[in-house]
Parts: C-alpha cells; sequence; structure tokens
C-alpha cells in the first residue's frame, strides 16, 4: 500500500467526497429499505465543522472520515472507502487517525455505527478491535453500535 496522505477536507473537496459516498454506500441502496444516510449528508455543510478528513494517494482522493466530538467520546459519524481501495489499509488508516485524535482530545473512547445490513462493516469493525454496544432503531435504520478504549 502506498503511504496515505490525510487531511482536512475543505470546501475545494466535497465534489470528491460526494463521489466517494456514493461509490462507497451505492451496493446497499438496493438491499435496504431506505437510502442508505451518508447519501443524504449535505457534505458542504458537513466540510464546514472542520472536522471530516480526506484519505489522498498521490492526488485521488480514496477514503473520508467524519469526526464529532461529544464531551464522554469522539464519534467516527462516517468512514467510507472508495469499493477500489478498499481491503487494503485505507479504512483501518482512517480509523486509527479517529483514535488517535479522540486520545489527544482527552476522550477514552471511540464510538461509531453502521446498519445491521451492512455485514461487512460489522466484520470489519470487529476485527479493527470495537466492541458491540447497542443496537437502535433511528430515524427508520436498525443500527450496530460501537465502542473501543483509546
Amino acid at each position: 500500500m502506498e503511504k496515505l496522505r490525510i487531511k482536512i477536507a475543505r470546501s475545494t473537496d466535497v465534489l470528491a467526497i460526494e463521489n466517494i459516498i456514493q461509490q462507497a454506500y451505492h451496493k446497499y441502496v438496493a438491499i435496504m429499505p431506505k437510502e442508505p444516510a451518508p447519501l443524504l449528508e449535505n457534505y458542504s455543510e458537513v466540510v464546514q465543522g472542520g472536522s471530516t478528513f480526506i484519505g489522498m494517494q498521490g492526488e485521488e482522493a480514496v477514503a473520508v472520515m467524519v469526526l464529532k466530538e461529544h464531551e464522554e467520546f469522539m464519534l467516527i459519524n462516517n468512514l467510507a472507502v472508495a469499493p477500489d481501495y478498499q481491503g487494503k489499509g485505507w479504512g483501518k488508516a482512517m480509523l486509527q487517525l479517529g483514535e488517535v485524535l479522540a486520545n489527544k482530545r482527552g476522550k477514552m473512547q471511540t464510538q461509531l455505527y453502521t446498519n445491521e445490513m451492512m455485514a461487512d462493516n460489522v466484520s470489519f469493525y470487529q476485527n479493527a478491535g470495537y466492541q458491540i454496544s447497542d443496537n437502535r432503531s433511528e430515524d427508520g435504520y436498525s443500527r450496530v453500535y460501537f465502542t473501543k478504549y483509546v
């Protein structure tokens, strides 16, 4: 794997972010009762929050992660990797960045969630050391919540 360069997203990155999100979640559209939540986000607004990160291979954007800081933990609100780069360490590198940032900001844990129909995501997060902490139905989605102490 070529070294992943990670940068804070800017407004000029919104199109690349939307492209990664569309590619990464496209396979779930047909199997879910409603469109995956990340496809409904306004990434122009999300990027303005200053906690969106882009993984770059050379000049190509290949991964995106959105963090939301809470008082007790860091939420990895979205993590997406372009399909051609999945299984090559990009997701793990982004998760590790989220964990490092959580630790630097004095958080004892990171949390995240995924849809229960995204079985490959559930396995990925468990293999990355995340423990299932809850199952919830929210906004018409059946979600699996995960926690990892950092």
